[in-house]
């Protein structure tokens, strides 16, 4: 489990997350745009110097300095400050003509046939301009045919050293604080969204499914990442249980009966319903059982209601142990109980109540009440003795009424 933060916490660390982020980005389109800018910058700089040094180096040309003499006006237009250097690069045709090798490789050679060109070092631009022989350098070069590539200008620039316009500048600040904002304002919305209001959107949920009543038990607690919204539904998740719990102690008050344990008769209806239901359906027998308990008034006069409230108990504990997990126990009231036992006939009952009555002799005498607890029993099977509820009812209770009838003149006899 995810250690808890507080909400300020949070939102600081996905503000942090979020001006990082933005710088990153920021870092990376500052540079392309400022690599670009200084570009454009280089190029019209650099066409305008190559210019001015072209003509200034053909007029020494044409005037006959000799060559050191223009190697020394070269060196004296460096700019040792802003690193700017200048350098005249010989093709093959000038080095054959007056010595020494060609200064151009073949790439840059090829790239020169075509065009000026840039070309990146590090944190250096270098420019190239082509110089290319015209009818002027007829004069002084020999077969020289005019068009030929006869070098080119390289201008050598550091990238920090290099001056933007101020334009540059405002535009360029406009867009990394629009950017900042943009991606600050997208993170923290993805946060919020998050670890903010979809926590307040689930809470809220579950408050609509309680105010509809749906099914409370399937809810369950969600973890938060923030402390405070983790700590709503830890307080939310507390009211629940104690709403499950209110509502399971209503529900067993509702459908239980408090002294044996057993269904009570408002729910007597309703499981018989579904019993008899489900036994139509799969064509099984379904035996209806009426127990009342003898001589309950005299237990209750003779030994007191302790002592009959007891009585009560212990026959339905001893009933309970003796059906089936699919059998219904139900108190009509008073000392009068009932059976639900599916796929169950007649026959089947009868064994299981000689069972019951030797669990009950067999339990007065390991822990006596001070009573005998006898009862008297009537089954009703469907659909052999009855097809409907009411009749089946019925039959299962003159059966009783009979059975009592009969033990009360045994024992009389």
């Amino acid at each position: 489990m995810r250690p808890l933060i507080s909400l300020s916490r949070s939102l600081n660390s996905a503000l942090l997350r979020a001006v990082l982020v933005a710088l990153v980005i920021l870092f990376a389109i500052s540079l392309l745009a400022y690599k670009g800018a200084i570009q454009s910058q280089i190029y019209r700089d650099s066409l305008f110097t190559s210019e001015l040094v072209f003509d200034r180096f053909f007029h020494l040309m044409a005037r006959g300095v000799p060559a050191e003499a223009i190697e020394q006006q070269l060196e004296s237009l460096q700019d040792e400050v802003l690193g700017v250097r200048y350098e005249v690069l010989r093709t093959e045709h000038i080095a054959s003509q007056y010595g020494g090798q060609t200064e151009l490789n073949p790439h840059q050679l090829d790239r020169l046939q075509e065009s000026d060109f840039f070309q990146q070092s590090g944190l250096k631009l270098t420019y190239y301009r082509p110089i290319h022989f015209d009818q002027r350098c007829q004069q002084c070069h020999s077969g020289a045919e005019p068009g030929t590539l006869a070098g080119a200008l390289a201008i050598s620039s550091p990238i920090l050293s290099l001056k933007l316009p101020f334009s540059y500048l405002v535009w360029g600040v406009l867009l990394i604080v629009l950017l900042t904002l943009v991606s600050t304002l997208l993170i923290l919305s993805r946060h919020a969204r998050r670890n903010i209001i979809r926590p307040v959107e689930r809470l809220s949920d579950k408050m609509k499914r309680i105010d509809d009543h749906t099914d409370l038990v399937q809810m369950r607690r969600d973890n938060w990442l923030i402390r405070e919204i983790d700590s709503l539904e830890d307080a939310f998740y507390s009211q629940h249980q104690k709403l499950l719990n209110a509502y399971e102690s209503l529900r067993q008050k509702a459908e239980l009966d408090t002294l044996t344990g057993a269904y009570n008769r408002f729910r007597f209806d309703d499981l018989l319903d579904k019993a008899l239901a489900r036994a139509e359906r799969q064509d099984e027998p379904l035996a209806l059982i009426m127990i009342d308990l003898d001589r309950f008034k005299e237990i209750n006069d003779t030994l007191g209601h302790d002592v009959g409230d007891m009585a009560l108990k212990r026959l339905a504990r001893q009933l309970q142990k003796i059906l089936r997990s699919s059998d219904y126990l139900i108190r009509l009231g008073g000392d009068e109980f009932l059976v639900i036992a599916e796929r169950c006939s007649r026959e089947q009952s009868e064994a299981m109540f000689e069972r019951l009555r030797e669990a009950l002799v067999e339990a007065e005498d390991s822990n006596p009440i001070g009573c005998h607890i006898a009862f008297s029993v009537g089954t009703a099977e469907y659909p052999s003795d009855a097809a409907t509820k009411p009749a089946l009812i019925k039959c299962a209770d003159e059966r009783m009424y009979e059975n009592k009838v009969a033990r009360r003149q045994q024992r009389v006899a």
